[in-house]
């Protein structure tokens, strides 16, 4: 009798597997959780860097900006320093070649070299002689018309018949600062006399 009570009190062993499953479950979990969270600092990572460039741009386009306005003014004020600089240069080399064309051989000469100065000069502040050119056409802007000269040619209408003197160009603006002093053909319309009739005779009337 105290044998088979024993027998029923022996407990039943645990199974060894279930505790297996549950470590498993709880791994798999922290590694999803662990998944999770390296998911979601990338995530964070890629957003401020994607806010990151965004501002970088921005600076960029704003030290773009700044850049431009700074060349601007600086052009500006190029031009207002230099404007009165080359317009008096021009006026002295036209002065120069002026002279030259009226002088014996040796003072035009000297003349001459005086006028290449002057264009060494212009050419150092950035400018340029604005030579028309005798046939071409005459460009607004650029030549000022002083005088007509009269051509029978209908084609040769609003060319240039002379240059009185030379124009100036600013080279870094690409601006005319002094225009060419020219004259222009203007066609002239001759119109053929009428044809006149004399007084009728005796004999015409007869």
């Amino acid at each position: 009798m105290e044998f088979a009570a024993e027998d029923e009190r022996t407990d039943v062993p645990e199974d060894p597997l279930s505790g297996k499953e549950d470590q498993s479950a709880e791994s798999a979990e922290s590694a999803e959780s662990a998944e999770s969270a390296g998911l979601a600092a990338v995530e964070a990572l890629r957003t401020e860097l994607a806010a990151h460039n965004v501002r970088a741009a921005a600076r960029e386009e704003l030290v773009v900006k700044l850049h431009e306005e700074v060349q601007r003014l600086r052009t500006g004020e190029r031009a207002a320093l230099l404007r009165p600089v080359i317009v008096d240069l021009g006026r002295l080399r036209n002065n120069l070649l002026r002279q030259a064309d009226g002088s014996p051989a040796d003072i035009a000469a000297l003349f001459a070299g005086f006028a290449d100065d002057v264009t060494f000069a212009l050419e150092r502040v950035g400018a340029e002689p604005l030579s028309p050119a005798v046939g071409g056409s005459v460009i607004p802007g650029a030549h000022r018309v002083v005088g007509v000269v009269g051509t029978e040619d209908g084609a040769a209408d609003g060319t240039v018949a002379a240059v009185d003197a030379d124009g100036y160009l600013d080279t870094v603006e690409d601006k005319v600062v002094l225009p060419a002093l020219v004259r222009a053909h203007r066609a002239v319309v001759t119109v053929a006399p009428a044809e006149t009739y004399g007084e009728p005779t005796v004999e015409d009337g007869q």
